[in-house]
């Protein structure tokens, strides 16, 4: 795939998958819409081995703005009737999703991070119950009949402003705002690509 110029994404692979890329890679390699497992013990996030792995490549981690994989862990889904029926975790604040951004920051630095914010095109996805669902298993989400949960005021494209801002609050220079929101992902895709 990379002497093609594919880029190689293992956002939906298992951690010794993605090592065993990693150890064959040539080129960036990418987890396009995960985050830490160290924030939240979700399956669906990814361990600071892999993170290490991914810079190594010279790639880098898009942080999901899915709210359940900041709100809900292993431990919530243990009980299947609460990832049915709730109660449900409110959505994930904006300073928590920046919390992905710190921890890869002081992780392996900042040309590492990207936005994966896994937003949908028009209507939010609907899904079924976790007890009815093997894509969405209750160790890995709630219950979200109105289609997914995203971070509060980071939700769409239009409040990109909004994760600026936070950034700004937090000490960023304007320099790795610009790698945050684009330039690391340019960077990737010129290396990945044969451009």
């Amino acid at each position: 795939m990379q002497e093609i110029g594919i880029l190689v994404d293992c956002s939906h692979s298992s951690e010794q998958t993605t090592l065993d890329i990693i150890k064959r890679a040539k080129r960036p390699v990418v987890c396009s819409h995960s985050n830490p497992d160290a924030i939240d013990d979700n399956p669906r996030n990814i361990s600071d081995r892999v993170i290490k792995g991914i810079a190594d490549t010279g790639g880098l981690i898009g942080a999901n703005a899915l709210s359940c994989f900041l709100t809900w862990s292993r431990k919530d889904g243990a009980n299947i009737d609460r990832a049915d029926n709730g109660p449900f975790p409110p959505p994930a604040s904006l300073s928590k999703y920046v919390d992905v951004i710190d921890y890869i920051r002081h992780l392996v630095g900042i040309d590492y991070i990207g936005i994966g914010s896994d937003f949908t095109v028009g209507d939010a996805q609907i899904t079924p119950p976790p007890s009815q669902s093997f894509l969405y298993p209750p160790e890995m989400t709630y219950n979200q009949p109105k289609g997914l949960d995203y971070v509060k005021n980071f939700g769409r494209v239009g409040d990109l402003p909004n994760l600026r801002a936070e950034l700004v609050r937090r000490g960023y220079s304007s320099v790795d705002i610009a790698k945050i929101l684009g330039g690391n992902w340019m960077r990737v895709f010129r290396e990945a690509w044969n451009s």
